[in-house]
């Protein structure tokens, strides 16, 4: 029954904004609720009058009394702005909507997801189908207590208020419309307006009051100053940092006894920064399931987001990982856009031990000993990673670490002084798909002292592996043996890359090396050990130098060697057909 509401926004087009249009429809539609149940005194109810002042008369007397109905209405602003007329207009075609007994059958779940669909925040409104999946995974029973902090568009409150729960809702936004929703719903819904870290107000007995369940979206990427940790009233915080995801897991954590569902970005699941958290988490058993989300599902930005149930009881040993990232939960859109589909079958997934190829239990001590990475694709293997494990079962492995040293790039940052030297960086469009590297396109700076300096760990070096480990993941190089010495005009790695310098005395071959990556077989591997969403894909140092590569044969070596030569003759032959081809018409109708 959405269209309801969104009929009468658009009943006042053109005389008011949209959104103090719907501002103005919810608080209508609320003097009406409150009329028909009895929760308004007689001469404040909305009943039809000939005179049109008497509407705007009572408006102002509601916008004079205590309590929510003064948070709903808090000045005539909006109906004076509609005028009398406006006003008695928009009355009439509620008091009619109710005589017909069309409200009767006004959903306000309804009305938050139109509130989705209209507007264009991915953090504000979510899709309805994740809100159903949160709430299932509350697993909330009729009398509970549900805490749903951030949840400004109501998607999950309304939701909670229609499961039997009495729910709280916090947000820092003081968006009215919150307000009114709260007033409209049938069950019991608390709206509360202020920033759940730095002023917590669901507050009982001089500490954090205690809920059943929490659900929760937090704000993504959001940074708080450290004060906020160190000078917390209710020691929620016992990491003094600045992530506020961080800091709302850990006050989610404090208001809740038996469930937290809460959405997070993938760099939380394995990011150094929430290490710590992670470590604590599993130690005591709090991660009951993490679930990988598709991305783009969205509105606004993409970004891709994941889900943690944790229960603040703790006593788990294992947690569940599960991957929803594939064409069985995901219903494509358009190129950038998709939908989550069979929340129902998911919700099972996540909450029972049904076992699935996209569901894997791990132990606690498992996950810490992987430096507790809570990524799904770390536990969850694909089809595809599923058959190069078993191809490579029994063959000859050995760590990256092994055989290379890493190398960060040189960071170049702008140089004011007039003593510079000059260098070329290699990127991503300079590796080609065959043989060597043959050029660095991009001129830098660099301040003489370190150019003259000729540092071997700072500048490219003959026959080093050049792997994109930012953005376009696993594109590969290698650095041909005529490269120019170190120094000025020497060649340096691009910020989005790691140098790999195989160690002499590993006994590899650095061209075999890199073929090996630069393989389909090579290209899994690196996949296996891909962090991030769908705006940014990295590989961390520490999963790179562990990653498991083949240990090839010497003769195995001699051929790969002998393969990279002839691909680089190759392919200087297609550059020398290249600029011939180009000079055949070259003279043909000449501008000058």
């Amino acid at each position: 029954m959405k269209d309801i509401v969104w009929g009468l926004v658009e009943s006042l087009r053109g005389q008011l904004d949209n959104a103090i249009a719907l501002e103005l429809v919810l608080q209508v539609l609320v003097w009406e609720k409150w009329s028909s149940d009895g929760k308004l005194p007689p001469p404040l109810r909305l009943t039809r009058s000939e005179r049109p002042q008497d509407y705007v008369e009572r408006w102002q007397q509601l916008s004079s009394q205590n309590g929510d109905l003064r948070r709903a209405f808090p000045d005539d602003k909006e109906g004076s702005r509609l005028g009398v007329a406006g006003l008695q207009d928009l009355v009439n075609l509620v008091l009619q909507l109710r005589d017909t007994g069309v409200l009767q059958h006004l959903n306000i779940a309804d009305v938050v997801t139109g509130l989705a669909g209209s507007r264009g925040d991915g953090e504000l409104f979510y899709p309805p189908e994740l809100a159903d999946l949160m709430l299932t995974l509350g697993e909330l029973q009729a009398g509970d207590t549900l805490y749903t902090p951030w949840d400004t568009g109501a998607q999950l409150s309304v939701r909670g208020t229609l499961k039997g729960a009495a729910v709280y809702l916090e947000t820092p936004l003081p968006w009215r419309v919150t307000l009114q929703i709260g007033l409209l719903a049938d069950g019991s819904l608390t709206v509360q307006i202020g920033d759940p870290i730095r002023f917590p107000q669901a507050i009982e007995e001089g500490k954090p009051r205690q809920f059943d369940v929490a659900i929760a979206f937090p704000p993504l990427n959001q940074r708080y100053e450290r004060e906020v940790a160190e000078q917390d009233w209710f020691g929620r915080f016992p990491e003094k940092t600045t992530s506020g995801t961080i800091l709302s897991i850990r006050h989610l954590l404090a208001q809740t006894r038996r469930r937290v569902a809460v959405a997070v970005t993938p760099s939380f699941l394995f990011g150094r920064g929430e290490a710590a958290l992670r470590i604590d988490l599993l130690q005591r058993g709090m991660v009951q399931a993490v679930v990988a989300l598709p991305s783009g599902i969205l509105s606004g930005p993409q970004v891709a987001i994941a889900l943690l149930v944790l229960d603040p009881r703790g006593g788990h040993r294992t947690v569940r990982f599960v991957n929803a990232d594939n064409e069985r939960f995901v219903e494509s859109l358009s190129k950038a856009r998709s939908r989550l589909t069979n929340t129902s079958m998911l919700g099972d997934l996540i909450l029972t031990d049904a076992a699935d190829p996209d569901v894997i239990v791990v132990s606690v001590e498992e996950i810490l000993a992987n430096d507790a990475q809570l990524q799904v694709s770390r536990y969850v293997v694909p089809p595809p990673q599923r058959r190069l494990r078993e191809k490579l079962a029994h063959a000859e492995m050995v760590r990256l670490g092994d055989l290379v040293t890493t190398l960060r790039p040189l960071a170049i940052k702008s140089v004011d002084s007039d003593d510079v030297a000059s260098a070329w960086e290699v990127g991503p469009a300079d590796l080609p798909a065959y043989g060597y590297i043959q050029d660095a396109s991009r001129a830098v700076s660099l301040p003489r002292e370190i150019a003259q300096q000729c540092n071997e760990k700072q500048f490219l070096l003959p026959h080093d592996i050049v792997l994109i480990v930012k953005g376009g993941v696993g594109k590969i190089g290698i650095v041909p043996p005529e490269v120019p010495p170190p120094g000025e005009g020497g060649w340096v790695a691009g910020q989005t890359a790691m140098v790999l310098r195989v160690d002499p005395a590993a006994g590899t071959d650095p061209r075999t090396l890199f073929l090996q990556l630069r393989s389909p077989l090579g290209q899994a591997l690196l996949q296996g050990i891909v962090s991030g969403g769908a705006t940014m894909q990295m590989i961390n140092l520490s999963e790179l130098r562990a990653l498991q590569v083949l240990q090839p044969s010497a003769a195995e070596q001699a051929q790969a060697g002998a393969a990279l030569e002839k691909e680089a003759e190759l392919q200087q032959e297609i550059e020398r057909l290249r600029k011939q081809q180009a000079r055949v018409t070259l003279e043909l109708w000449p501008l000058d």
